[in-house]
């Protein structure tokens, strides 16, 4: 039985080779229930985090956040920070990442500069061609720092940059010096004119002195200086500057750090305090581990940073802030508590069995681990089994089995034979089972056993209560097919007019069923007795497959919004044609268009929709896409 993933809690993902963080902290008290270390809450904080990011993964193998801006970006960053912290590289929430990134074009520099980075943590040497690719894209748009590209360069940009780059030559690519010297000087431009004491860096040149544009400095004159040391350029003049400006830089963090806010000393106004709060620890992880320290000045900042964040983890994984963000402040928070711009250290163990029957008393228990396979066993027997079932010679041995069924809901998914000759004592009588859909199922075994004294021939069956899983890491087909469908689509570049009988708000506008993003969409105001809307083409298209991808709150929320089930569809305004609609959030409708229709006008009406929320009379589409099948 599959259960939809939208209304169950998320398990706790087993990670197999991540690193083991080495941290300083209070030791455990001893009590009756010792409390966890601090590097034991650390991991299980990353783990968590993870998972949110997982599970925050829309349709298209991209993640949502600011998508409108950059279509790329936060994808490029979830899925570096996902490998980082160590999420196996063939897990399908990297494969679809890559296959969204692959199929869409982004030039601009934050997304180059996030997606070298995941490629290296990926393969470098399988992405080597892209990699160049990509890196001279970025060096192209460069005139001394980095822009968007296009207005004014600044040192966010421009770190992000530096960090591709860094991650390209250290996949083969050779990077002329000269785009590290333009960084070098560049970012010197940046900071205070302090002749001595404390000095930070702006965004801007003369702008506001803050922690993440000061880490941000450091980063950029480090990785510069390195490159320019390992070509044989990097001046003694350059030394001298360069000293200078780290360390009134490191002294400017022992003398401003502030772990509740990214440290802005001359404003005062909560917005530019915490709105880039995580965006600032993140560049702290950066600045001290390239410079080598644990401190800055008096400051422990890992042991400072961890405190801060371990607290404020949200239930379901994430770091917020006032102006949610939810996504972006995850990734920054999970690289700071990784440590990922250090070097690997150790490694942390499994954790363990992911699922046991919870009931007390239960007839018989059950444990299962992993994921694709998912391994599932007997773990024992209740007393009156026992009592019942075992025979007297066979006292403390266990009941004999004859075979033990496996079910997933009501399908019976494997039989396990078992030996009435002997009791069954500490067999785990086990299976693995490779599910092919991702989702929650309920799995239970049923095991037939053999009274004592009775004939061989006669068992009885005794089950276990339904477990919980969840599967994460099945590939499916129309998993790859939905992160590259991008490119099938007609109606995402081909230039268009959209109407609608009524939007819900601007965040789900009619524009945004056309924009070839899964994770924005159109939602209708759930008063609206019409419910349509309508695409007008400039030029005419030849298409003969329309495909409807619901529109979605994040996956695994529970859902509020309305699912259409019966749609009518017209064409250049003639006769309109029903059809009926998946209403499953996970799962685009593919309609036949019955022949190739030479397309100026299309016009979309939910007849019929299911829901249940605050919003269940609100329905709509993430995109809507027309197809050619020649």
């Amino acid at each position: 039985m599959l259960i939809p993933a939208l209304t169950l809690r998320p398990k706790l993902i087993a990670l197999s080779g991540l690193t083991l963080l080495l941290v300083t902290g209070a030791s455990a008290q001893q009590e009756a229930k010792p409390e966890k270390s601090v590097a034991q809450r650390v991991n299980e904080a990353i783990d968590l985090g993870m998972e949110f990011l997982i599970r925050e993964q829309d349709l298209d193998g991209s993640w949502r956040f600011h998508s409108g801006s950059y279509v790329s970006g936060q994808t490029a960053l979830c899925l570096y920070t996902l490998l980082k912290c160590g999420l196996p590289k063939d897990h399908p929430t990297v494969t679809r990442a890559l296959l969204y990134l692959g199929d869409n074009d982004d030039r601009r520099t934050y997304t180059l500069g996030c997606y070298l980075m995941a490629l290296g943590a990926h393969d470098p040497v399988k992405h080597l061609d892209l990699i160049e690719e990509l890196a001279a894209q970025l060096i192209e748009a460069q005139t001394q720092g980095f822009s968007y590209p296009g207005g004014h360069e600044d040192m966010s940009l421009s770190q992000y940059a530096a960090l591709g780059l860094r991650s390209a030559v250290k996949a083969g690519v050779e990077v002329d010096p000269r785009v590290w010297r333009r960084l070098l000087e560049f970012t010197l431009k940046h900071q205070e004119d302090v002749h001595r004491g404390p000095a930070g860096f702006s965004y801007r040149i003369g702008g506001t002195i803050n922690g993440s544009m000061t880490t941000a400095g450091i980063a950029c004159l480090i990785l510069a200086r390195e490159q320019l040391e390992a070509c044989g350029q990097y001046r003694p003049k350059d030394a001298r500057k360069v000293d200078k400006a780290l360390k009134q830089a490191s002294d400017w963090i022992a003398e401003y750090s502030d772990f509740e806010h990214n440290p802005t000393p001359s404003v005062e106004t909560n917005y530019q305090l915490k709105h880039r709060r995580h965006y600032w620890l993140y560049g702290l992880e950066r600045a001290g581990s390239l410079m080598e320290t644990e401190v800055f000045g008096e400051v422990h900042w890992y042991d400072e940073l961890v405190r801060s964040v371990l607290d404020q983890q949200g239930k379901g994984g994430a770091w917020g802030s006032p102006f949610g963000e939810k996504q972006p402040n995850t990734c920054f928070t999970l690289l700071a508590l990784r440590r990922a711009t250090a070097a690997s250290t150790g490694k942390r163990t499994r954790q363990g069995d992911l699922y046991h029957t919870k009931e007390k008393g239960a007839a018989v228990r059950l444990r299962a681990a992993g994921d694709v396979p998912l391994n599932i066993w007997i773990d024992g027997y209740g007393p009156k089994v026992i009592e019942t079932y075992e025979w007297p010679e066979d006292k403390g041995l266990g009941p004999r089995v004859a075979r033990v069924e496996y079910l997933a809901g009501d399908r019976v998914i494997g039989t396990v034979q078992g030996n009435v000759q002997r009791p069954a004592g500490g067999l785990k009588l086990a299976m693995q089972q490779h599910f092919g859909e991702p989702g929650q199922y309920l799995i239970r075994a049923r095991v037939w056993l053999v009274y004592p004294g009775e004939s061989l021939e006669d068992k009885v069956p005794v089950e276990s209560p339904p477990m919980e899983v969840r599967i994460d890491e099945a590939l499916t087909p129309w998993m790859r097919e939905y992160a590259t469908d991008g490119g099938r689509n007609l109606l995402r570049e081909a230039p268009k007019d959209v109407l609608s009988s009524s939007d819900l708000n601007g965040g789900w506008a009619k524009k945004h069923a056309v924009d070839g993003r899964m994770g924005t969409g159109w939602l209708c105001k759930g008063d609206d007795p019409e419910r349509w809307i309508r695409i007008t083409l400039e030029k005419p298209l030849r298409a003969s497959e329309l495909a409807l991808c619901p529109a979605t709150q994040a996956l695994w929320e529970t859902r509020t919004i309305g699912s259409a089930t019966r749609i009518s569809v017209s064409i250049n305004k003639r006769r309109a044609t029903e059809y009926a609609v998946n209403p499953d959030p996970k799962r685009k409708s593919i309609l036949d268009l019955g022949k190739q229709h030479r397309i100026r006008q299309l016009e979309i009406r939910v007849l019929e929709s299911i829901g249940k929320g605050a919003y269940k009379d609100s329905v709509g589409f993430a995109e809507i896409e027309l197809r050619l099948n020649e």
